[in-house]
């Protein structure tokens, strides 16, 4: 039997983790570790979700990313004092040594890889797998609760990301802020094509204040509350997704397959199937033809 395990930081004490990236980049190591584990039939091991993190408190943040009781082990994980027994005593090799592994060994996989390289084609097991290791499944609550599947998702990321810079995030440049003027004129851009009915609900780890323009917009909503998963998931639900350059928006957007709406220069992936179904969207861009593709699309 060979092992799997996804190592989602460097400082990993196998209870808990020092520090470490977000939600969005911890996902890679632990996709690739599942889609190993399912094509070599190799055991996946449990990873170790909990971190402990300074930064998120210190800003004031909702979220602290510490990911406690956030995830339970799958059924057939190997977990528990077993889990500990085979990260402690049997060999390790690494993901791209794997061809190499023999019986007993722990096949590694660390860091942010090639990132949705190699996962297009697995979003329906991902998603799957996903929503079976959450601690507490609240999904079908949550999405009936802010009608998910008739709304609008927004995902603004501030938290750490570095100040605004337009000439940086359009030449592709990572860990951005992206101006709140462009999620506005993004969400009138929508609103536009699809009538003043339609209501866009707010994911964001930023202040009040900082997202006092776009909030305060008729039929706008910030949603507030639920763990960085279950964001995840339930942006993934929404009709159209008007995101932001992070891995989280990513994630959304490629679990659920939907619509998004990119800040230029920041759509850096293929992550949609449908290649018609994302666009990078400067202010004035006309939006008929992507909403009515749109509408197809979910309809």
């Amino acid at each position: 039997m060979v092992f799997c395990y996804p190592k989602l930081s460097e400082w990993d004490a196998l209870y808990f983790r020092l520090g470490g990236p977000g939600l969005g980049n911890l996902l890679f190591p632990w996709a690739r570790a599942k889609l190993l584990a399912r094509e070599h039939g190799y055991r996946f091991v449990a990873p170790t979700w909990p971190q402990l993190k300074l930064g998120p408190i210190l800003r004031g943040e909702f979220d602290s990313r510490s990911y406690f009781s956030l995830f339970k082990s799958g059924a057939e994980d190997v977990s528990g004092l077993h889990r500990l027994w085979v990260l402690l005593t049997h060999k390790r090799v690494q993901e791209n040594t794997a061809v190499h592994a023999g019986e007993g060994d722990v096949v590694v996989t660390s860091g942010l890889g090639g990132l949705f390289d190699g996962l297009l084609e697995h979003h329906v097991f991902l998603r799957a797998e996903l929503e079976a290791i959450l601690a507490y499944n609240r999904m079908l609550q949550l999405r009936k609760a802010f009608a998910s599947e008739e709304a609008i998702a927004v995902h603004v990321r501030y938290g750490d990301f570095s100040a605004v810079d337009q000439a940086v995030s359009k030449n592709g440049g990572a860990n951005r802020r992206q101006p709140i003027e462009w999620y506005v004129a993004a969400v009138e851009a929508v609103r536009k094509q699809l009538g003043w009915g339609v209501r866009f609900n707010v994911f964001s780890d930023a202040q009040d204040e900082e997202l006092w323009p776009l909030i305060s917009l008729p039929g706008v909503s910030r949603v507030q509350g639920n763990s960085a998963i279950e964001d995840i998931l339930l942006i993934s639900s929404h009709m159209i997704f008007i995101a932001s350059g992070s891995t989280f928006s990513m994630w959304a957007s490629f679990l659920g397959q939907i619509p998004t709406i990119w800040f230029p220069g920041q759509r850096k992936f293929r992550l949609i199937r449908r290649d018609s179904d994302e666009i990078e969207y400067e202010p004035g861009d006309d939006l008929s033809r992507f909403c009515l593709t749109c509408s197809d699309a979910v309809g």
